[in-house]
């Protein structure tokens, strides 16, 4: 009998030890490793997109798919203009029909695009 209890109040201390150990938070683990990780980042102090002719590439990256490499290539001259963190970067299409420009709105922060459009001049 005193087996049996002594079984018992083992597989009970253990029982509880797992429960305490699963339910302490990681967050202390998770918060050191995101310290870590901020603390060796790599992003510029201007943005990932720093400048004009980084917002041009990725603006016309992201509408050759949409517009066909020609259409882009007829948008030419291309222009970024930065405005409170948020690249505008615009074509400009010499033809009279169809006078589309393309219009791309990146952030300079993070790289996001944040819209693309086309209008009618």
């Amino acid at each position: 009998m005193n087996i049996r209890r002594t079984l018992i109040v083992i597989a009970a201390v253990l029982a509880v030890s797992c429960v305490r150990h699963r339910s302490s938070p990681p967050a202390d683990r998770s918060k050191s490793a995101s310290q870590d990780i901020s603390s060796n980042s790599l992003k510029p102090k201007l943005g990932y997109v720093p400048d004009e002719t980084t917002a041009i590439a990725i603006a016309k990256a992201v509408w050759t798919p949409v517009f066909g490499k020609d259409g882009v290539e007829a948008q030419k001259p291309i222009t970024a203009n930065l405005q409170n963190g948020v690249w505008v970067v615009q074509g400009r299409n010499p033809v009279p029909f169809p006078s589309e420009t393309f219009v791309a709105l990146i952030s300079q922060d993070d790289g996001r695009i944040l819209e693309v459009t086309a209008y009618n001049d």
